[in-house]
């Protein structure tokens, strides 16, 4: 009878302790839920960190590229405090590169100006003849010249000879110094 009342104290202690395991299996299951969740939380923002990462690294040599296009813009610009110096300083530009070409300018009307709050922006005319590879030879030195000065409009007609009548409209830019 002892081995038997043993026994029965045994099964009701295991039964005991498998009831008690069954209310704490939810315990652990949500336990268990909830530490996958904040693992999944913590691989989610660490990969968002390496896209922001990835993006900024992007972002921070986009702009790097731009810094150095303005810096190549600037060095383009004409420099002056006022209109008239600018133009002066694009005229003085202009003679140096149809002299370089071997062209004589024949004239030059006053420049046209045009103002914003940033910019000025200088039209120049300039009428030449020349040979067509003087012509081009100064088509070429305008495009190479250590200023941005595109042309705007091209005229070209056929003169005396081998000689070629020529308009062109360049146009020269500068940064308003009361920025």
């Amino acid at each position: 009878m002892v081995y038997g009342k043993k026994r029965r104290f045994l099964v009701l202690l295991i039964i005991v302790f498998l009831l008690s395991l069954m209310q704490l299996v939810p315990f652990y299951r949500r336990m268990y839920v909830e530490y996958h969740d904040s693992l999944d939380v913590v691989t989610s923002r660490l990969q968002y960190q390496e896209k922001i990462s990835q993006k900024k690294d992007v972002i921070v040599e986009q702009y790097n590229s731009l810094s150095d296009r303005e810096k190549k813009m600037r060095s383009m610009l004409f420099s002056g405090e006022n209109p008239e110096l600018v133009s002066s300083r694009m005229r003085t530009e202009l003679n140096a590169i149809a002299r370089a070409s071997g062209l004589f300018i024949d004239s030059m009307n006053l420049p046209k100006f045009s103002q914003s709050d940033e910019w000025l922006l200088i039209t120049q005319t300039v009428i030449f003849n020349g040979s067509q590879i003087n012509i081009f030879q100064f088509l070429r030195k305008l495009d190479e010249s250590r200023f941005f000065l595109p042309v705007i409009s091209l005229d070209v007609r056929h003169g005396n000879e081998d000689q070629m009548h020529c308009i062109v409209k360049i146009v020269g830019f500068s940064r308003l110094k009361s920025i």
